[in-house]
């Protein structure tokens, strides 16, 4: 289970903070179901010590993590609270040292989303910005740095493309 404690300073009382995010009140705690995909997370309020604790499974997807990362940032911000999440470790970023589902993710995020693009390399994947398809083809080439291209060979030859809003998704070759 991956846990993470806010400790809260807010005057202005948790639950409308946790309404406008979602959270719906059930019995002792709050819910929320992520829309990346059906998880719960849950937050039980331990009022005289201001403490919120948030619990999710451990086992959610990549696009879960960065749900959860930008929902934890805005409570945090909301809710006025310092954040322990020494209980969500997610792995290792790039230079081995230890990512947490709030710190240290941006980092991690990066770069296990760079190892993925690179493994598609070689492989028919479809370019997105936005809502909009922009091309299928064979990835060639994804960048090692902060610029985002994209190189593909496509059935109008090879076509690189640019912009810091694109999303790489594999696809099958008969589609």
């Amino acid at each position: 289970m991956l846990t993470i404690t806010f400790s809260y300073s807010t005057a202005l009382g948790i639950s409308p903070i946790l309404f406008d995010h979602g959270f719906t009140f059930h019995d002792d705690h709050y819910r929320k179901t992520l829309t990346s995909a059906p998880v719960d997370i849950v937050f039980k309020h331990h009022n005289a010590k201001q403490l919120l604790l948030l619990t999710c499974e451990e086992n959610v997807s990549f696009s879960c993590c960065k749900e959860l990362y930008y929902l934890i940032d805005e409570l945090a911000h909301d809710l006025s609270a310092k954040i322990d999440d020494k209980e969500a470790l997610m792995g290792y970023d790039q230079r081995g040292e230890p990512a947490y589902l709030y710190h240290g993710f941006p980092r991690w995020a990066t770069y296990i989303d760079k190892a993925r693009q690179h493994s598609m390399e070689g492989t028919q994947v479809e370019i997105w910005q936005h809502h909009n398809r922009l091309a299928r083809g064979v990835l060639v080439n994804c960048p090692g740095d902060e610029n985002t291209s994209y190189t593909l060979i496509t059935s109008e030859g090879e076509q690189t493309f640019y912009g810091d809003l694109l999303t790489v998704y594999p696809t099958l070759k008969g589609q």
